[in-house]
């Protein structure tokens, strides 16, 4: 443990990243080698404190993934059936199969067909 104007510091890593892809990992990490050090941020970027991969995500193109993060973000969402506004889902209940079904043309509440 560091002291710093009579406080103790405590360094705490948080080198597993469970909700990022590959992607974004080795772009924050890139990013924080060049850009870290004693004189910003007060931490030596270096293999104890970089980002690893802490989940396995399936293959972009199967759509998935994408659909998870944006309703884990997204404080609404707007669904498109047929070309023209469809459904406005809430944030806080938006499912992946809410999404998929206003999609298809069923209007849905908590993941189930009205």
């Amino acid at each position: 443990k560091e002291v710093h104007d009579g406080v103790k510091l405590q360094r705490i890593d948080l080198a597993k990243n469970y909700r990022s892809r590959k992607e974004v990992v080795e772009c924050v990490n890139y990013l924080f080698y060049r850009i870290m050090g004693r004189d910003l941020g007060n931490v030596a970027y270096d293999k104890d404190s970089a980002l690893y991969l802490g989940a396995a995500f399936a293959n972009k193109e199967q759509g998935i993934p994408d659909m998870a993060e944006l309703c884990l973000l997204s404080d609404r969402v707007l669904v498109m059936h047929d070309g023209r506004f469809f459904e406005e889902i809430p944030g806080e209940s938006v499912t992946q199969n809410d999404i998929l079904m206003a999609a298809s043309g069923v209007h849905t509440e908590g993941g189930r067909a009205l």
